[in-house]
């Protein structure tokens, strides 16, 4: 059985210009499996929120995918020691 990668397509209606048009943005994601996806908002979210948007991601995207939920301007990021390699 071969394993096919998690793709996505999102889309985000922006707000009419001056001239009445409508743009769309429109993402594609690719993830691989051991790739983590953050969630981030600006929003404080409850605890079950964050968890119903973890669940539905996973569900999404599938098991091989870890998902990361940041609320209220919280905001990620990894610190390397190169000294250590």
């Amino acid at each position: 059985m071969r394993k096919v990668r998690a793709s996505k397509t999102f889309g985000r209606k922006a707000k009419p210009n001056k001239s009445g048009v409508t743009k769309f943005e429109i993402a594609k994601l690719e993830l691989h499996p051991g790739d983590v996806l953050v969630l981030r908002t600006d929003l404080m979210l409850s605890a079950e929120q964050c968890t119903h948007l973890r669940d539905h991601a996973q569900r999404e995207f599938g098991p091989d995918i870890k998902v990361v939920v940041l609320t209220a301007g919280l905001s990620l990021a990894v610190l390397q020691d190169k000294r250590a390699a």
